[in-house]
């Protein structure tokens, strides 16, 4: 009885093998075009114009291109946003409590700097001011998720709504709250 259970079962396996090798119908193999990458990052700007167009962008007030300190065990990227609703005088960033017309790049230039950099840095710094005040925020940090970032915001916890949106939908991996 064992014996001709075990010889089944060898059998069906040498049926299945048989069925794998030789497949029905004709079969296509992925080709990828010599300007696959140009064509991704073709689609990936049009992403981003989309987003900016229906919600708006956060305005960046700063880059810093690299950090050892500024997010704990990561080399990363710090993105400065303007303004803030508060106004200690001990702030560090004083000079971006101010958010009249502060912005010195674009969202777009900074997402192709971060893919750019992919491989080099393991996360992005969102900071400022007070980032939870930009519009278009919830967007940005997904795009910057997209390309496969570790995120970590520095807020004074102001806009818990904001927060716990962030938070809810998976965008932030490390808050660092300073409270007041």
């Amino acid at each position: 009885m064992e014996q001709k259970f075990g010889q089944k079962v060898a059998e069906q396996a040498i049926d299945v093998k048989e069925r794998i090798a030789k497949p029905k119908g004709k079969v296509r193999t992925p080709t990828r075009p010599p300007n696959a990458i140009f064509d991704q990052t073709v689609i990936f700007k049009k992403k981003i114009d989309m987003v900016t167009r229906i919600v708006g962008s956060p305005e960046i007030a700063g880059l810093q291109k690299n950090s050892f300190v500024d997010y704990p065990g990561k080399i990363c990227a710090v993105i400065f946003t303007p303004g803030c609703n508060m106004d200690c005088f001990y702030c560090h960033n004083r000079a971006l409590v101010d958010s009249d017309d502060q912005s010195i790049t674009t969202v777009e230039e900074v997402l192709s700097f971060l893919e750019r950099r992919k491989g080099f840095l393991e996360g992005v710094v969102v900071s400022g001011g007070e980032p939870t005040l930009q519009k278009g925020l919830l967007p940005f940090l997904l795009e910057i998720k997209r390309l496969g970032y570790s995120i970590k915001l520095d807020t004074n916890g102001t806009n818990p709504e904001v927060v716990e949106s962030l938070l809810y939908k998976g965008l932030v991996d490390y808050i660092a709250m300073d409270f007041k």
